[in-house]
């Protein structure tokens, strides 16, 4: 038992350096108080950016745009470009 366990981690290990997906956001950060708008391009969407990234009183925040980074695992890269804005 413990060799098919073994076997299958040895198998495993390949794939953990493969290429993945994941979704890019484009988020429009509003003050409706001062009239400022800041663009931020992340990973993390609207509800998640909050909970790691305090937005200053008052910040609204929205999803502006979102497109897929296929076949790309990032490993600390920019995030892909938007392939709209490339037609």
């Amino acid at each position: 038992m413990k060799q098919n366990i073994l076997l299958f981690l040895i198998l495993l290990l390949p794939s953990v350096n493969s290429l993945a997906d994941y979704r890019a956001f484009q988020l429009l950060i509003i003050n409706p108080q001062t009239g400022t708008e800041r663009t931020i391009l992340s990973t993390l969407d609207d509800i998640q950016f909050p909970e790691y990234y305090a937005l200053r009183p008052g910040e609204i925040i929205q999803i502006s745009d979102t497109w897929m980074c296929y076949n790309n695992a990032s490993y600390f890269k920019p995030i892909c470009n938007n392939p709209r804005q490339a037609e």
